[in-house]
């Protein structure tokens, strides 16, 4: 019971100072940090009076100062005391062994070092089983550095040998991570990577499986199958891309223990990527059925399974279900929460489904009338891409202007689009924009007429029928709504 007598001592030492989590401060102060963290959590930007009325007094005030102090710590306090269900998971472990770890700092700080090699041992052993390279290092490092008091080289070597293996190892999985982070931060709004580019990747790809086959750790394995689906998926080879993240879901089921639900998750969403751009939209709903309960609501990964699932719901003509997508994701608590450009992707999704209803493809979703004017105002993030969501922008306005009969606004826009859309439509990154937006054009060079458009535009519309998808890594390149559903609607609309 050594050990935990020196626990009890370090815990009667600051039972003065003791953890004082929010919900169990019983002075009458502790109300105001209830009522705060209650409105934080309804609502994360407050108005200024509402914060001073809570606290009861003014922000240059010292009160006020010293309360967001003490109540930075009561949060910080309360997340460190936060109880953990021993191991029954990937997360849970990890929150576990990285308290450990503080504690053994603490431990040692005030020399209760029986207590300190007690809990390294069994973090190191925990933290190994879970491949957690950056905790095995700091145990190991303790417990080796223990041995200088104990004298004993044999068990000095034995933990000297796991800190240098996992020394090199967490460089392993450090460059993994670097090089997939580098192709996340190139330019995401980009289209396809050039071919010197993906001549790097290929590198990366060598070069991390040559670290998978040295190590065999669980991230190691998973930053291989990530950065090489993503050299498929760029390279347009999607079958084979869709070959991998199977690779990566039978490697996972051997770890079922680790975060396998968050893992197959994010291999069902690839694969949705995948047959979205085959066309496969049977395949593309299983995945969407598969994952549907794996992700909880309001977090990142639920948005985009929606996102992804809303375009199948387009490309499927199931327009009912798309609405109630809609509907879900802009009433979400959550949603209010996100960044400008998510909140503006999902405000174009919404335009669109407008103009389904404005053609009498799709019932209203809400009662609220869609106003199409404050949308146009309200996207400036996607105006300036000059790809992806930009060609999506134009391109509903003028289906908007054409259901409503303004052909006149439609010629003014079409003066200014016809250099606009070769200049940054043509080439290969955005070519079934540039058609269609060329088929608007001809639309207003023959006055609107449909015998004579659809004779002129023959050529135009095979060529759309023809052109694949371009691949983009945030899903720019696949039209909302399929253009071809698009022209029946402005074949419909002509005199």
């Amino acid at each position: 019971m050594r050990d935990f007598a020196e626990l009890a001592k370090l815990v009667t030492r600051f039972k003065s100072k003791r953890i004082d989590e929010i919900y169990n401060d019983q002075k009458q102060s502790g109300t105001k940090y209830i009522k705060m963290i209650e409105a934080l959590s309804a609502d994360s930007v407050l108005a200024d009076e509402y914060v001073e009325e809570i606290i009861g007094a003014e922000r240059k005030s010292s009160t006020y100062r010293m309360f967001k102090l003490r109540f930075q710590e009561k949060l910080l306090n309360s997340i460190l005391s936060s109880k953990v269900n021993s191991f029954a998971n990937y997360s849970n472990t990890l929150m576990a062994l990285s308290r450990n770890v503080y504690c053994i700092r603490v431990l040692l700080l005030f020399s209760a070092r029986s207590s300190a090699v007690a809990l390294s041992e069994l973090t190191l052993k925990k933290a190994i089983e879970y491949h957690f390279a950056e905790i095995v290092l700091f145990c190991s490092q303790n417990l080796r550095r223990n041995q200088l008091f104990i004298g004993n080289l044999k068990v000095f070597n034995y933990y000297s040998e796991i800190y240098n293996r996992y020394s090199e190892i967490l460089v392993a999985e450090n460059k993994a991570s670097e090089y997939y982070e580098l192709i996340h931060i190139q330019d995401s709004s980009s289209l396809l990577f050039h071919t010197d580019y993906l001549k790097t990747m290929q590198k990366y790809v060598k070069e991390v499986d040559g670290f998978r086959k040295k190590y065999n750790t669980y991230q190691l394995n998973l930053y291989y199958f990530r950065i090489k689906a993503i050299l498929q998926l760029n390279s347009q080879d999607y079958f084979s891309c869709l070959e991998t993240w199977n690779s990566m879901a039978i490697y996972c089921d051997q770890y079922k223990h680790f975060e396998y639900k968050t893992r197959m998750g994010e291999i069902l969403i690839q694969k949705m990527y995948c047959y979205l751009y085959l066309r496969d939209y049977k395949n593309g709903l299983i995945c969407a059925k598969q994952c549907s309960n794996l992700f909880e609501e309001g977090t990142n990964n639920w948005f985009i399974y929606n996102e992804l699932l809303l375009i199948i719901s387009f490309h499927t003509q199931n327009y009912g279900q798309a609405g109630i997508i809609i509907k879900q994701i802009t009433s979400s608590p959550e949603f209010k929460f996100k960044n400008s450009n998510l909140k503006e992707r999902w405000k174009i999704f919404e335009a669109y489904y407008s103009i389904l209803v404005l053609a009498g493809k799709a019932e209203p979703y809400s009662k609220v009338k869609f106003r199409f004017s404050s949308f146009i105002n309200s996207v400036g993030i996607h105006t300036k891409d000059k790809k992806g969501f930009n060609a999506s922008l134009i391109i509903v306005e003028l289906m908007y202007y054409l259901l409503n009969k303004d052909y006149h606004i439609i010629t003014e826009k079409i003066v200014a689009l016809k250099n606009y859309s070769a200049r940054h439509f043509k080439g290969n990154d955005n070519y079934r924009s540039y058609i269609f937006i060329q088929l608007m054009i001809q639309c207003e060079k023959h006055r609107f007429v449909r015998s004579t458009v659809l004779k002129r535009t023959l050529r135009l519309q095979t060529k759309l029928k023809n052109a694949q998808f371009t691949f983009i890594q945030s899903l720019d390149g696949i039209e909302i709504v399929p253009f071809m559903d698009l022209w029946k609607i402005v074949l419909g609309c002509l005199d």
